[in-house]
């Protein structure tokens, strides 16, 4: 008989340093913990004595696919207007037209004509013992009011095998308009590709183990800017980066 696997943990911490200067660098009082979003729907089901009653959740596909997805929520209500002059980086201007609102600001020149993107300062550090794919999609098995907007863009890597920022970046709809976030609501989901049990676990990110994330994310610029993501696990695995970090991540769990 073949034995089943265990859970899979996996290390999570906001990207959220404080400064050597005194400057409010360190914003972990943003982050929530995640919240697993087939537990969140379980909450709502009426239970029904009848089998023709089951709803949704109740479906062993749903099951199989929420069970591993867990949404991480937005802070603060902000709301910004945006305006694309053209699609140089330097001619697209946000504003914010809340008191409060998360920093942002557009990463490139514009790439697509439907709209520019926006980058939030709301990034997320992630890494597992072990090997496992993860899927950051938009929230989709929620109603958000920025879905109304744009798009969350997306991404699927092995975080068992490479460190770099989980990050909220929106590809807006309109060359202008407005963007709203709101309190509460997920900004993004984290889909765990894997049947196996999923145990997170909170860490405080240090400077040092910040730039193990910055080096992956500037790999590039050492090894080339095609290098297919299997390259550099195994650059990151032969280097034993991955048996340093693990390390250093368990020394500063919560």
């Amino acid at each position: 008989m073949k034995k089943e696997k265990g859970p899979i943990n996996v290390y999570w911490a906001p990207n959220s340093v404080a400064e050597d200067d005194g400057a409010i660098g360190n914003w972990n009082m943003l982050y929530e913990d995640p919240v697993n979003v087939f537990k969140y729907w379980t909450q709502f089901d009426i239970k029904s004595k009848t089998k023709e009653g089951d709803s949704f959740i109740k479906c062993p596909a749903f099951k199989n696919l929420s069970k591993n997805i867990y949404a991480w929520n937005w802070p603060i209500d902000s709301s910004y207007e945006y305006e694309a002059l053209s699609t140089d980086v330097n001619q697209i201007k946000i504003t914010p037209l809340t008191e409060h609102y998360i920093a942002c600001y557009p990463p490139r020149d514009q790439t697509m004509s439907v709209g520019p993107s926006i980058e939030f300062s709301y990034r997320l550090h992630m890494f597992a013992e072990e090997p496992v794919e993860v899927m950051l999609t938009s929230p989709y098995l929620q109603q958000v009011e920025y879905l109304k907007h744009g798009f969350l863009t997306s991404g699927q890597f092995d975080i068992g095998q490479w460190f770099r920022t989980l990050n909220v970046e929106i590809q807006l709809a309109a060359n202008k308009g407005e963007l709203h976030i709101k309190k509460g609501e997920p900004i993004f989901y984290v889909n765990f590709l894997t049947d196996r049990k999923i145990n997170l676990k909170r860490f405080e990110l240090t400077k040092e183990i910040d730039t193990y994330s910055r080096k992956c994310i500037n790999a590039k610029h050492m090894f080339g800017y095609k290098m297919p993501l299997s390259e550099s696990y195994a650059i990151f695995n032969k280097s034993r980066t991955r048996d340093i970090l693990l390390k250093k991540i368990k020394e500063n769990l919560i």
